[in-house]
């Protein structure tokens, strides 16, 4: 399986880059929206880890663009995030989407993806997964 991982925190994302690849997923790493952007037009990615926010905007603008963009090829989408507004709840609500927030269970994040799991409820979309 091909995955993108789009985190702006280096260490982190080369942990998970290296713990992601050992699983025997393909995995493109980058630390911005606008490479995640290139990363889209230029790959297929079946799977979508995304920071909420980066530099240069947030998981959720990224989350629409890829939407819009290609509507044929829609890849699972998970979110991460070290802060929760009412809007990112929202949000994440609206689009049968999981968020882990930071610090997250590894292995909780680790099985999502590999069974690919949608939230089971509107209130697991976060809750599910994630360390108190």
């Amino acid at each position: 399986m091909n995955m993108l991982l789009v985190e702006d925190e280096a260490v982190l994302r080369t942990t998970l880059t290296r713990i992601l690849r050992s699983l025997g997923l393909t995995v493109t790493a980058v630390g911005s929206i606008n490479k995640a952007k290139q990363a889209v037009l230029e790959g297929s990615f079946s799977i979508i880890l995304s920071d909420m926010m980066l530099p240069d905007g947030t998981g959720a603008e990224f989350h629409l663009w890829v939407v819009s963009h290609f509507p044929e090829r829609q890849p699972m989408f998970f979110f991460c995030s070290g802060g929760m507004s009412a809007e990112l709840r929202e949000y994440v609500h609206s689009t049968n989407c999981r968020l882990f927030k930071k610090p997250f269970d590894l292995s909780a994040l680790i099985e999502a993806i590999r069974n690919r799991e949608r939230p089971r409820t509107r209130e697991s979309a976060i809750a599910d997964g994630v360390l108190s």
